[in-house]
């Protein structure tokens, strides 16, 4: 059995943008021109300007510019709206675009996660959060430390332990807790 599904954006319940308008505007992009992009994904021209006008008009943006005939011919080009529209979809569809932000005192239990499960996340950020287990045992007055207790675990990691499991350029960390 296998797992499949599929992406599409919609304004007020209405389809805006999926897989086939993907391709459309990716065969803009490669050919220069909306009649040979239609042809190349097998719809007719008068769809693809259709459909083309529907998603225009639905985000109030222009995607498309168009030049028509002439002695050059006309063509068409994306937006850069356009482009990073396509780059946003894009990113939905990728499978591990969990983006895993841990602020404050769950810092320890979601890098536990992001470590034991590296490819769930797309990227892992710590905000405020405790760095080191060491620490705490070194500082005199250490408080509200119990929900990161893990028994035993010093004898084996620590908390950079984890970080370093990590790719360091999905990783941020900002204002760090260090009890020392």
């Amino acid at each position: 059995m296998e797992v499949r599904s599929k992406i599409w954006l919609a304004v007020d319940g209405e389809a805006v943008f999926g897989s086939g308008r993907e391709a459309l505007f990716k065969a803009i992009d490669k050919l220069g021109s909306i009649n040979k992009a239609a042809k190349d994904i097998n719809i007719s021209y008068r769809k693809a300007l259709s459909y083309i006008q529907l998603m225009e008009q639905r985000l109030g943006k222009k995607l498309v510019e168009r030049q028509t005939g002439g002695l050059n011919g006309g063509g068409a080009s994306l937006t850069d709206d356009a482009r990073e529209f396509m780059q946003k979809y894009e990113m939905l569809e990728e499978p591990n675009r969990v983006h895993l932000i841990s602020v404050g005192r769950v810092g320890p239990p979601a890098l536990h996660a992001a470590a034991l499960e590296p490819v769930l996340f797309a990227s892992v950020a710590l905000q405020r959060c405790l760095v080191s287990w060491s620490s705490v045992l070194s500082a005199p007055m250490a408080t509200n430390q119990f929900e990161n207790v893990v028994h035993g675990a010093l004898k084996t990691y620590d908390l950079p332990d984890l970080l370093a499991a990590l790719p360091k350029a999905r990783v941020t960390i900002s204002d760090p807790l260090d009890l020392l």
